[in-house]
């Protein structure tokens, strides 16, 4: 190692299934909404928008 540099050793953590995740409640109404027309659990819709949309997704950074 060079003697000039700070070296943090970074542990990845195991990769975690089952999260959990709080949403508001506009998102929640929806989701509720979805789960009456389709009969489907809300964890199988929250996962499909999230799979299928994650190509959707543009990260920005904020202009200072």
């Amino acid at each position: 190692m060079n003697e000039n540099k700070i070296v943090l050793i970074v542990h990845r953590p195991e990769p975690s299934f089952c999260g959990v995740v709080r949403l508001d409640k506009q998102a929640e109404a929806l989701v509720k909404q979805l789960q009456r027309e389709t009969g489907m659990s809300a964890k199988y819709i929250v996962s499909q928008i999230i799979i299928q949309g994650y190509d959707l997704v543009e990260i920005k950074e904020e202009e200072q």
